[in-house]
């Protein structure tokens, strides 16, 4: 759908590290589980659990959505067969790293875009009427995390992800942090019969105690029992949901107004 570009700095060479710290964080960037310098962008949340099994059962074809390449003397955005919402993700991170870098910008195979991006910004890059629909209403509002697809209860949402492909013989780094962070949430409504508690899917035999409900930190929405699963079978949850617990100190903020809130319907 749209052109595939390469950028490459106009000075020096990108710090690639800092470009993938940046994609790591995004809820819609997939990191390649088999080349450390390939991402996909799915447009959407929902998408990271359906690209990741297909990576899995081919590891030699790139599922559909756009692919960034990362190296340190270019960035190759491909976006050739993109949706809108995936385009839309790649638009974000050209604004980030141009803003970032000053660079230089080429459609794969064809004309220099620089001069005209210099003066014209995105324009240069992408349809008016694209630009003018250009915001990704998920971005606004409560990210899924956890909902996985397991789960046949009335919780809602879709993320692609199996909890049985999640789950890990051995914890992962600061997983006590993240159980408490997790079991800190604010009580954001309830699901399901509350007369009824949850049960493990993966061990009937098990007693976990907790009521179906939806707990929140004011940007994730997760169920009461995901503290559950990432502490009995070290289930593995997005980075990007990592990362943004780390730089609230695995603290849940406090004083959200709940009201406001609004989950992302997938």
């Amino acid at each position: 759908m749209g052109a595939n570009l390469i950028v490459t700095p106009a000075h020096g060479v990108f710090d690639t590290d800092l470009i993938r710290e940046h994609l790591e964080a995004e809820p819609d960037a997939l990191a390649c589980p088999y080349e450390g310098n390939v991402f996909l962008l799915t447009g959407h949340p929902s998408g990271m659990g359906r690209a990741l099994a297909s990576w899995r059962d081919d590891p030699t074809r790139y599922p559909s959505g756009a692919a960034i390449h990362i190296f340190g003397d270019r960035v190759h955005v491909n976006q050739e067969y993109a949706d809108t919402e995936e385009m839309k993700s790649c638009m974000l991170l050209l604004r980030w790293l141009t803003s970032k870098y000053d660079c230089n910008i080429r459609e794969d195979g064809y004309a220099d875009l620089t001069e005209r991006f210099h003066a014209e910004g995105m324009r240069a890059l992408y349809p008016e009427w694209f630009l003018a629909e250009a915001g990704q209403e998920w971005r606004t509002e409560l990210l899924q995390i956890g909902f996985f697809d397991d789960f046949l209860d009335s919780r809602g949402g879709v993320s692609g992800y199996r909890l049985k492909d999640c789950i890990a013989d051995t914890p992962q780094e600061d997983e006590d942090k993240l159980v408490a962070y997790l079991q800190a949430g604010y009580f954001y409504r309830a699901f399901g019969d509350p007369e009824e508690e949850l049960y493990d899917v993966l061990d009937h035999s098990a007693e976990m105690n907790l009521k179906p409900a939806l707990l929140t930190d004011g940007t994730y929405v997760w169920a009461t029992d995901l503290p559950y699963y990432v502490a009995r079978y070290h289930a593995r949850l997005p980075r990007s949901f990592l990362l943004h617990a780390r730089r609230n100190g695995w603290q849940v903020p406090q004083d959200l107004d709940i009201s406001s809130l609004k989950m992302l319907d997938a």
